[in-house]
């Protein structure tokens, strides 16, 4: 029941899985992130995640939610 809560996701009303995904502009993937359960935020996965330290000058980021 408690991994049930966990990745319960409020927005889309159903238990999921989450992922950061880094990939750059030629469309290689170059970051995955481990799953995170649903209830997590998705600004806390990018924290957790540590992607923003391997950003350098010039990098953008862009989010879109599935």
């Amino acid at each position: 029941m408690e991994n049930q809560r966990l990745t319960y996701s409020s927005y889309k009303h159903k238990n999921t899985w989450k992922f950061l995904v880094r990939v750059a502009p030629n469309g290689v993937t170059t970051f995955v992130s481990k799953a995170y359960p649903g209830s997590i935020s998705d600004k806390k996965i990018v924290k957790q995640s540590n992607v923003l330290n391997q950003m350098v000058p010039g990098d953008m980021i862009l989010a879109k939610v599935f």
